[in-house]
């Protein structure tokens, strides 16, 4: 549905990914319309004639206007189980379902029972028309980012840009505590996976804490990683108007995460309405969130 001239960039872009892939590296590629199409059931090892077969498969790969983005990624997500090997999907879609399960909640929902405990989703959105929501929350849900591109002309550099930033895992399962800060209302509470092109971006408020103590766990391969770090308040720093539209920012998400997960509850509306009033914040979700 995206196109088939946006389908050959992002094709002629795969194929550039594919020679990127790493001796140690497994991989699949899946193309989803009507009916789902794998190169292979599971996941290849990489090597010259797997390189290959994958590229004569993506190559071969149509558009059309029927698309079931969710038997695609079903049993992708099911592979997810080992810990110490990450398995990241990259999806490159409008986001838009028009056969199988269609609602956004549902798909989104559903996936996400299935995600193991170093399974991430990234997300490409491409496209004249996009389901943004669709798109984000399922990164959101699923320890990943997403990344919107609606012209053609600049999906090959953002392509490129979202598997530079996945290509080298550093810490997966990570999670964070705080000594001293309230919790409740630390952004977001589900850490994404750490990579060597990313870093961690988490929102809090303080009260009048002189310092606060950091605890950061995660897991490399088989080996389970931990660092405490104290950190000083200084004391005439309140931080800025932005940082704290920002916290308002992520905790709009984690609402909206929240309205994914258990459905449209007044309390939680209003919640997203006082915060974007009150920090000046356009949120995209307010039309979208389906009631299904």
């Amino acid at each position: 549905s995206m196109g088939s001239k946006r389908l050959d960039t992002i094709k002629q872009e795969i194929r550039k990914l594919i020679d990127r892939l790493r001796p140690e590296d497994r991989f699949n590629v899946v193309g989803f319309k009507q009916n789902v199409k794998q190169l292979v059931p599971a996941l290849s090892p990489v090597t010259a004639e797997t390189r290959a077969a994958a590229w004569q498969f993506t190559r071969t790969l149509q558009s059309s206007g029927r698309t079931d983005i969710y038997a695609s990624l079903e049993p992708l997500m099911k592979l997810g189980t080992e810990r110490a090997r990450p398995l990241i999907l990259l999806l490159y879609s409008d986001g838009r379902p028009t056969v199988g399960v269609i609602n956004s909640r549902k798909i989104i929902n559903n996936l996400t029972r299935y995600q193991g405990p170093s399974t991430s989703v990234f997300c490409v959105g491409t496209g004249e028309y996009l389901n943004q929501y669709l798109l984000d929350m399922l990164a959101f849900r699923n320890r990943g980012l997403v990344a919107f591109e609606k012209n053609r002309e600049g999906l090959p550099d953002v392509i490129q840009s979202v598997f530079g930033y996945i290509e080298d895992p550093l810490l997966l399962q990570v999670t964070a505590s705080f000594q001293g800060v309230d919790e409740t209302e630390v952004y977001p509470q589900r850490l994404p996976q750490l990579f060597l092109k990313g870093d961690l971006r988490i929102w809090g408020r303080l009260q009048d804490q002189k310092s606060i103590t950091l605890r950061l766990v995660g897991e490399a391969y088989d080996e389970h990683k931990e660092i405490v770090i104290d950190l000083p308040v200084p004391e005439r720093d309140n931080g800025t108007y932005e940082l704290a539209r920002q916290w308002a920012f992520h905790k709009i998400y984690h609402i909206v995460g929240q309205m994914v997960q258990e459905g449209e509850r007044p309390e939680l509306i209003e919640q997203i309405r006082f915060l974007s009033q009150t920090y000046r914040i356009t949120t995209p979700y307010s039309e979208q969130i389906e009631k299904k």
